[in-house]
């Protein structure tokens, strides 16, 4: 793969030199993810938050095993669109993040 940073000069010389320190350091890029974890979070206790003082049925046909934000929800659609059919994939994903399940 190859990435063309084209020679500017003068006025663009100072973009050239914050493409290549990001390509070096990807600066810019931790930073969004990091911001993207953050907002992961806050999404999701957010999403669970009118559920936090409900009881948990247990022996019921439907049993509801956590409340999830549809951004998350769809960004692991676009990684696996089989992920949420895996009963296996929801539990290490509940382990995971106890805040899909605000009834613990």
């Amino acid at each position: 793969m190859e990435i063309l940073v084209p020679k500017w000069g003068g006025i663009f010389a100072e973009s050239r030199r914050t493409i290549e320190r990001e390509l070096r350091f990807a600066t810019w890029l931790r930073e969004r993810i990091e911001r993207e974890r953050a907002d992961t979070r806050r999404r999701m206790l957010k999403a669970a938050l009118p559920y936090r003082e409900s009881k948990q049925r247990q022996f019921g046909e439907l049993t509801l095993t956590g409340i999830i934000d549809g951004r998350t929800f769809f960004r692991w659609m676009q990684t696996d669109p089989h992920f949420w059919e895996d009963k296996g994939n929801w539990k290490r994903f509940a382990r995971d993040n106890p805040e899909v399940q605000p009834w613990k």
